[in-house]
Protein backbone atom coordinates (compact mmCIF):
# COMPACT_ATOMS: atom_id res chain seq x y z
CA UNK A 1 0.00 0.00 0.00
CA UNK A 2 1.18 3.54 -0.81
CA UNK A 3 2.29 5.38 2.34
CA UNK A 4 3.77 8.88 2.44
CA UNK A 5 5.71 8.26 5.65
CA UNK A 6 7.75 5.53 3.96
CA UNK A 7 9.05 8.10 1.47
CA UNK A 8 10.80 10.05 4.22
CA UNK A 9 12.81 7.15 5.58
CA UNK A 10 16.53 7.38 5.02
CA UNK A 11 16.78 3.93 3.49
CA UNK A 12 13.94 4.71 1.08
CA UNK A 13 15.09 8.14 -0.07
CA UNK A 14 18.52 6.89 -1.07
CA UNK A 15 17.30 3.84 -2.91
CA UNK A 16 16.83 4.29 -6.62
CA UNK A 17 13.73 2.84 -8.26
CA UNK A 18 12.83 2.41 -11.91
CA UNK A 19 9.72 3.19 -13.89
CA UNK A 20 8.80 -0.49 -13.73
CA UNK A 21 7.95 0.00 -10.05
CA UNK A 22 5.10 2.44 -10.75
CA UNK A 23 1.96 1.49 -8.84
CA UNK A 24 -1.47 2.99 -8.18
CA UNK A 25 0.06 5.56 -5.82
CA UNK A 26 1.89 7.10 -8.77
CA UNK A 27 -1.40 7.95 -10.46
CA UNK A 28 -2.86 9.25 -7.20
CA UNK A 29 0.02 11.71 -6.95
CA UNK A 30 -0.45 12.67 -10.59
CA UNK A 31 -4.17 13.32 -10.10
CA UNK A 32 -3.61 15.39 -6.95
CA UNK A 33 -0.86 17.41 -8.63
CA UNK A 34 -2.91 18.13 -11.75
CA UNK A 35 -6.01 19.00 -9.73
CA UNK A 36 -4.18 21.54 -7.56
CA UNK A 37 -2.60 23.22 -10.60
CA UNK A 38 -5.95 23.55 -12.39
CA UNK A 39 -7.69 24.77 -9.23
CA UNK A 40 -5.13 27.51 -8.59
CA UNK A 41 -5.03 28.39 -12.28
CA UNK A 42 -8.77 29.01 -12.30
CA UNK A 43 -8.61 30.91 -9.01
CA UNK A 44 -5.67 33.01 -10.18
CA UNK A 45 -7.49 33.96 -13.38
CA UNK A 46 -10.05 35.83 -11.27
CA UNK A 47 -7.40 38.00 -9.61
CA UNK A 48 -7.12 41.39 -11.28
CA UNK A 49 -3.37 41.55 -10.71
CA UNK A 50 -2.67 37.83 -10.85
CA UNK A 51 0.52 36.68 -12.50
CA UNK A 52 -0.11 34.58 -15.57
CA UNK A 53 2.91 34.86 -17.83
CA UNK A 54 2.58 38.62 -17.76
CA UNK A 55 2.60 39.60 -21.39
CA UNK A 56 4.93 36.93 -22.70
CA UNK A 57 2.18 34.59 -23.84
CA UNK A 58 1.32 35.15 -27.51
CA UNK A 59 -1.71 33.14 -28.61
CA UNK A 60 -0.85 33.16 -32.32
CA UNK A 61 2.73 32.01 -31.70
CA UNK A 62 1.44 29.34 -29.32
CA UNK A 63 -1.01 27.98 -31.90
CA UNK A 64 1.38 28.09 -34.86
CA UNK A 65 4.22 26.43 -32.98
CA UNK A 66 2.13 24.16 -30.79
CA UNK A 67 3.69 20.88 -31.96
CA UNK A 68 7.27 22.03 -31.33
CA UNK A 69 6.27 23.73 -28.08
CA UNK A 70 4.48 20.56 -26.98
CA UNK A 71 7.52 18.37 -27.69
CA UNK A 72 9.83 20.74 -25.81
CA UNK A 73 7.49 21.06 -22.81
CA UNK A 74 6.75 17.34 -22.57
CA UNK A 75 10.13 15.80 -23.39
CA UNK A 76 12.99 18.30 -23.17
CA UNK A 77 12.17 20.74 -20.37
CA UNK A 78 11.01 18.08 -17.86
CA UNK A 79 14.27 16.17 -18.16
CA UNK A 80 16.39 19.30 -17.80
CA UNK A 81 14.39 20.70 -14.88
CA UNK A 82 14.24 17.39 -13.04
CA UNK A 83 17.96 16.94 -13.49
CA UNK A 84 18.63 20.38 -12.00
CA UNK A 85 16.16 20.24 -9.13
CA UNK A 86 15.78 16.60 -8.12
CA UNK A 87 18.32 14.24 -9.69
CA UNK A 88 20.17 14.20 -6.36
CA UNK A 89 17.10 12.94 -4.47
CA UNK A 90 17.82 9.31 -5.29
CA UNK A 91 21.55 9.65 -5.99
CA UNK A 92 23.72 12.09 -4.07
CA UNK A 93 26.52 11.90 -6.66
CA UNK A 94 24.30 13.83 -9.06
CA UNK A 95 24.64 17.03 -7.01
CA UNK A 96 27.84 17.99 -8.83
CA UNK A 97 26.13 17.49 -12.19
CA UNK A 98 23.20 19.60 -11.01
CA UNK A 99 25.59 22.43 -10.17
CA UNK A 100 27.12 22.25 -13.66
CA UNK A 101 23.66 22.20 -15.25
CA UNK A 102 22.55 25.24 -13.24
CA UNK A 103 25.64 27.17 -14.31
CA UNK A 104 25.03 26.29 -17.96
CA UNK A 105 21.40 27.37 -17.60
CA UNK A 106 22.48 30.66 -16.07
CA UNK A 107 24.92 31.54 -18.86
CA UNK A 108 22.29 30.71 -21.49
CA UNK A 109 20.07 33.49 -20.13
CA UNK A 110 20.06 36.85 -21.84
CA UNK A 111 18.84 38.79 -18.81
CA UNK A 112 21.37 38.95 -15.98
CA UNK A 113 19.31 41.00 -13.57
CA UNK A 114 20.16 41.24 -9.90
CA UNK A 115 17.31 39.00 -8.68
CA UNK A 116 18.24 36.27 -11.17
CA UNK A 117 21.88 36.30 -10.10
CA UNK A 118 20.78 36.19 -6.45
CA UNK A 119 18.50 33.19 -7.04
CA UNK A 120 21.14 31.25 -8.95
CA UNK A 121 23.81 31.91 -6.33
CA UNK A 122 21.39 30.90 -3.57
CA UNK A 123 20.53 27.66 -5.33
CA UNK A 124 24.19 26.81 -5.93
CA UNK A 125 24.83 27.49 -2.23
CA UNK A 126 21.99 25.06 -1.39
CA UNK A 127 23.50 22.39 -3.64
CA UNK A 128 26.96 22.89 -2.19
CA UNK A 129 25.58 22.65 1.34
CA UNK A 130 24.03 19.22 0.74
CA UNK A 131 27.10 18.12 -1.24
CA UNK A 132 29.53 18.79 1.62
CA UNK A 133 27.19 18.03 4.53
CA UNK A 134 25.88 14.50 4.90
CA UNK A 135 23.74 15.65 7.80
CA UNK A 136 21.90 18.18 5.65
CA UNK A 137 21.49 15.73 2.80
CA UNK A 138 19.99 13.13 5.11
CA UNK A 139 17.51 15.70 6.42
CA UNK A 140 14.63 14.84 4.09
CA UNK A 141 12.42 17.72 5.24
CA UNK A 142 15.24 20.16 4.42
CA UNK A 143 15.67 18.65 0.96
CA UNK A 144 11.93 18.58 0.34
CA UNK A 145 11.25 22.19 1.30
CA UNK A 146 14.25 23.85 -0.31
CA UNK A 147 14.23 21.85 -3.55
CA UNK A 148 10.52 22.65 -3.95
CA UNK A 149 11.05 26.29 -3.02
CA UNK A 150 13.80 26.83 -5.57
CA UNK A 151 11.80 24.96 -8.21
CA UNK A 152 9.01 27.49 -7.67
CA UNK A 153 11.33 30.50 -7.54
CA UNK A 154 13.00 29.52 -10.81
CA UNK A 155 9.61 29.90 -12.47
CA UNK A 156 9.56 33.57 -11.50
CA UNK A 157 11.84 34.10 -14.48
CA UNK A 158 8.95 33.65 -16.90
CA UNK A 159 7.25 36.72 -15.44
CA UNK A 160 8.15 39.93 -17.20
CA UNK A 161 7.76 42.56 -14.53
CA UNK A 162 7.68 41.37 -10.94
CA UNK A 163 7.49 44.86 -9.48
CA UNK A 164 4.01 45.48 -10.89
CA UNK A 165 2.41 42.66 -8.88
CA UNK A 166 1.44 42.37 -5.26
CA UNK A 167 3.45 39.87 -3.24
CA UNK A 168 0.32 37.96 -2.20
CA UNK A 169 -0.75 37.41 -5.81
CA UNK A 170 2.77 36.42 -6.81
CA UNK A 171 2.86 33.81 -4.04
CA UNK A 172 -0.52 32.46 -5.13
CA UNK A 173 0.77 32.18 -8.67
CA UNK A 174 3.89 30.32 -7.60
CA UNK A 175 2.20 27.97 -5.16
CA UNK A 176 1.28 25.41 -7.87
CA UNK A 177 4.96 25.22 -8.82
CA UNK A 178 5.96 24.71 -5.19
CA UNK A 179 3.30 22.03 -4.78
CA UNK A 180 4.45 20.34 -7.99
CA UNK A 181 8.01 20.30 -6.67
CA UNK A 182 6.67 18.87 -3.42
CA UNK A 183 4.89 16.03 -5.26
CA UNK A 184 7.82 15.38 -7.59
CA UNK A 185 10.12 14.97 -4.61
CA UNK A 186 7.96 12.07 -3.42
CA UNK A 187 7.82 10.64 -6.94
CA UNK A 188 11.61 10.68 -7.20
CA UNK A 189 11.94 9.18 -3.74
CA UNK A 190 9.67 6.22 -4.43
CA UNK A 191 9.90 5.66 -8.17
CA UNK A 192 13.20 7.15 -9.30
CA UNK A 193 14.46 9.90 -11.60
CA UNK A 194 12.85 8.85 -14.89
CA UNK A 195 9.49 8.35 -13.23
CA UNK A 196 9.77 11.97 -12.09
CA UNK A 197 10.56 13.10 -15.62
CA UNK A 198 7.54 11.16 -16.88
CA UNK A 199 5.29 12.72 -14.24
CA UNK A 200 6.56 16.21 -15.07
CA UNK A 201 6.11 15.66 -18.81
CA UNK A 202 2.59 14.32 -18.42
CA UNK A 203 1.59 17.31 -16.27
CA UNK A 204 2.92 19.72 -18.90
CA UNK A 205 1.27 17.79 -21.71
CA UNK A 206 -2.18 17.69 -20.14
CA UNK A 207 -2.05 21.38 -19.25
CA UNK A 208 -0.96 22.35 -22.77
CA UNK A 209 -3.79 20.35 -24.30
CA UNK A 210 -6.28 22.03 -21.94
CA UNK A 211 -4.93 25.49 -22.83
CA UNK A 212 -4.93 24.76 -26.55
CA UNK A 213 -8.46 23.38 -26.46
CA UNK A 214 -9.68 26.35 -24.43
CA UNK A 215 -8.19 28.78 -26.95
CA UNK A 216 -9.89 27.00 -29.85
CA UNK A 217 -13.26 26.94 -28.08
CA UNK A 218 -12.96 30.61 -27.13
CA UNK A 219 -12.14 31.59 -30.71
CA UNK A 220 -15.11 29.60 -32.01
CA UNK A 221 -17.43 31.32 -29.54
CA UNK A 222 -16.06 34.73 -30.51
CA UNK A 223 -16.56 33.95 -34.20
CA UNK A 224 -20.11 32.74 -33.56
CA UNK A 225 -20.98 35.89 -31.60
CA UNK A 226 -19.62 38.11 -34.38
CA UNK A 227 -21.65 36.27 -37.00
CA UNK A 228 -24.75 36.52 -34.84
CA UNK A 229 -24.23 40.27 -34.44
Amino acid sequence: MFQFNVLLRNDSILKKHGIKNIDFGYFILFGINLGVIILFGVFNSYLESGVIDSGRFDISDFKNGFVIFFIMAVMVFPFFEEFIHRSFVSKRENISWSIIAVMIYFFLLTDFSFHRILVFLSYIFFLLSIFFSSKLYQNKIFLLLFSSLFFAIFHIFKFEDLHSFHLSNLLLSLFPQFFTGFILFFVHSRYGFFAGVLHHGLINGVLLIIIYTTILLFEQEMSASLIAD
